[in-house]
């Protein structure tokens, strides 16, 4: 019988196509000549989807249905709860570890694979309410990930980036193909209306985003909704609105005691501006 260590490349390479992410993990920790092989002819990445979610005290992985891991930190070491396609769930505690070590040791190991591949989403969050990080361990997070992610842009259909401030974002944003984009969601934990995100808004001006459909950026921005005209839907936070603006379009007024929301169609587009009695947005004057 012929040993796997002794198949033919093109051999190999047909076992290597109908391996997932966890299979190549295996095979390469089975024997040297794996390793050596998939090492040197990769396989075409089974990941479609990648997303990171930075909570208090604990990272999680997730890699759609194959793969969901949870890094928490406890006294002495770190404990690491792993799911993995249609296997029982899987725990263990690594001694003398953190959460913040292990999990950029996977990532590194995910991004490796998964090479240039075309993904269709891919995340980088924060954790709702009580579970929200602190700012200085989302940008350790962040600093991890800006390390090895790839010189050439990652292609994805879907971004969507929501940690503390315009800083981190800026981290991991350029290392995206922005002409691959049809959705970009661009958030944070603080209130956007006490944010202008100058940096962000001068990189939607200086790029191209020919393929956007969606487009959220949840901080004010100075004037690029006249790039996103292609888009099927833009949700962006405006300082002021310009007499052109209001002259070519519909729009209604809803007020309320806590805020003034303008609503107005531009094009085949609807935008909201939202005005707070400690930031207003500057309407334009008839």
């Amino acid at each position: 019988m012929t040993n796997l260590v002794d198949l033919n490349e093109d051999a190999m390479g047909h076992i290597l196509e109908h391996c997932n992410f966890l299979d190549v993990q295996i095979l390469r920790r089975a024997c040297g000549a794996l390793r050596d092989h998939i090492t040197k002819f990769p396989p075409k990445s089974s990941i479609s989807e990648i997303r990171v979610t930075v909570n208090d005290g604990s990272i999680f992985l997730n890699l759609g249905a194959q793969l969901n891991v949870e890094y928490q930190d406890i006294f002495g070491g770190c404990r690491v709860v792993a799911e993995k396609l249609d296997l029982p769930v899987e725990a263990s505690v690594k001694e003398g570890q953190n959460s913040m070590e292990l999990f950029i040791n996977d990532f590194k190991t995910v991004m490796e694979y998964q090479r240039q591949t075309f993904l269709d989403d891919f995340k980088i969050l924060t954790g709702e309410d009580h579970l929200v990080p602190s700012e200085e361990a989302c940008m350790q997070v962040m600093a991890g990930i800006q390390d090895i992610l790839p010189t050439s842009p990652i292609k994805t259909k879907k971004l969507f980036i929501k940690v503390w401030n315009e800083a981190q974002i800026l981290q991991v944003l350029p290392h995206f193909h922005t002409n691959s984009l049809e959705e970009l969601v661009l958030e944070s934990v603080q209130d956007p209306v006490t944010m202008a995100w100058l940096e962000i808004n001068d990189y939607l001006e200086t790029n191209t985003w020919d393929n956007l459909k969606v487009i959220k950026v949840d901080a004010v921005m100075r004037r690029p909704v006249f790039h996103f005209l292609h888009c099927d839907r833009v949700d962006l936070i405006l300082p002021r609105l310009e007499n052109h603006v209001l002259n070519e379009s519909r729009y209604r007024v809803d007020n309320s005691e806590l805020e003034l929301v303008l609503t107005f169609f531009y094009h085949r587009l609807e935008f909201r501006f939202v005005s707070r009695p400690n930031n207003r947005v500057q309407l334009p004057v008839a």
